[in-house]
């Protein structure tokens, strides 16, 4: 066999280009900013995979990734490669017992300052320690704490596949920490399901809200006193501001997880956001409204948010 054939047999093959894929939305200076999700990302590393962690990386921004489903205990995910099948990789950890978990949701709704915290996309440190106390070990401290599969016939686990699944996961669980707890059997529904056992004496020290003057004995209001037409003449503004910024709100919630369009969800959110805001001032001073363009730009056409296909049911 000659030398330039074994060459040419030990080459790299090229994946095939998925169309609306999964990609990465964050910037890799960006990337894993919270110490959760940089505690999975340490634990990548961990593997040793060596050039199969870059081009995981290079798979996970390039929206490789077909489809990605959290579940209780594991990770669904399907990776387009260079075959034509889509190879199936799952991220495997433990869900605790149903007492174990009881207890974990016990001590959280016990603790409404950590438990606010969690609903505002932050994990406190002292979370991890409260669910140490109930026995949940909340993030995986070693290879032994997870198990990985792929149908690739790769014989290095995690291969790249799995690497590009771990980097959607570790950007996901950067936005959303409550994800570590869905991992772990236990929802965002389960948590909002009840109160603290001690939510009496929080009610004791509340004071009463009084009663509209103009309620009715039901406690109902007229629809004109609710909307403010009580015969109150419209409060004056003054003129409509000639700037803003676009999506605030996007802007401070940051990148969506799971994105599928082609271009970055941040980028597309701004064009957009920055038309409906300068429109949006105008239709408010009375101005005359600039016609919309017949044909949106291709941008455009990617704001339409697919489900991202989690699953967080216990």
């Amino acid at each position: 066999m000659s030398r330039k054939k074994k060459k040419s047999e030990f080459a790299p093959r090229v994946p095939i280009s998925v169309r609306g894929g999964i990609r990465v939305q964050s910037s890799r200076a960006g990337f894993a900013r919270k110490w959760w999700s940089r505690e999975w990302l340490m634990l990548l590393e961990k593997y040793q995979i060596g050039a199969r962690l870059g081009r995981g990386r290079s798979y996970a921004y390039g929206g490789q990734v077909v489809s990605l489903e959290l579940e209780p205990g594991r990770v669904v995910a399907s990776v387009q490669g260079a075959d034509q099948t889509a190879y199936h990789c799952e991220i495997r950890c433990g869900v605790p017992e149903p007492a174990v978990r009881d207890e974990v949701v016990r001590l959280l709704r016990g603790q409404p300052l950590l438990l606010a915290e969690l609903l505002v996309r932050e994990l406190p440190r002292a979370v991890a320690d409260l669910c140490e106390e109930a026995g949940l070990t909340l993030l995986p401290r070693d290879r032994q704490d997870i198990s990985t599969h792929c149908s690739c016939p790769d014989r290095v686990n995690p291969c790249k596949h799995l690497a590009a699944v771990f980097f959607l996961l570790i950007e996901a669980l950067d936005q959303d920490p409550l994800l570590l707890l869905a991992l772990r059997g236990i929802s965002r529904e389960t948590l909002l399901g009840g109160v603290p056992d001690d939510a009496d004496a929080f009610a004791e020290e509340t004071p009463a809200v009084p009663k509209p003057a103009d309620a009715a004995s039901d406690g109902t209001i007229a629809p004109d006193t609710f909307w403010g037409r009580g015969g109150e003449t419209t409060p004056d503004f003054g003129p409509a501001p000639t700037s803003g910024a676009s999506a605030p709100l996007v802007q401070r919630l940051g990148p969506l997880p799971l994105w599928r369009g082609e271009e970055r969800f941040m980028d597309v959110i701004s064009q957009v956001g920055g038309r409906a805001v300068a429109l949006g001032w105008q239709a408010w001073a009375g101005e005359r409204l600039l016609r919309l363009r017949q044909h949106p730009e291709p941008a455009e056409t990617n704001l339409i948010l697919r489900s991202t296909r989690l699953k967080m049911e216990v």
